[in-house]
């Protein structure tokens, strides 16, 4: 249960799928395009840009993640609890 301006509300399933442009907040460049299989992707991603999902519960037994990620070139996706520099 999450606390916004002292009314409760309902944590996010994060076993549902969450759309790319959901973000929550980001930093850096990236922005969001449309996504040719439909729906909205995030582009323009450069080393230390990142985007924020508040309100998921990863306490509900969430044992893994799956993204769908297409590029020409290799990066790393790190997931991260709480903030930017939380445990991975």
């Amino acid at each position: 249960m999450l606390l916004t301006g002292g009314a409760a509300l309902a944590a996010k399933n994060p076993l549902n799928n969450i759309a790319a442009d959901s973000y929550d907040q980001k930093a850096g460049g990236l922005a969001v395009e449309p996504c040719q299989e439909g729906g909205k992707n995030l582009c323009a991603i450069h080393a230390g840009d990142y985007v924020v999902y508040q309100g998921y519960d990863f306490d509900s037994g969430v044992a893994g993640f799956q993204a769908r990620i297409a590029s020409p070139q290799s990066g790393i996706i790190e997931i991260r609890l709480d903030r930017p520099t939380g445990a991975l």
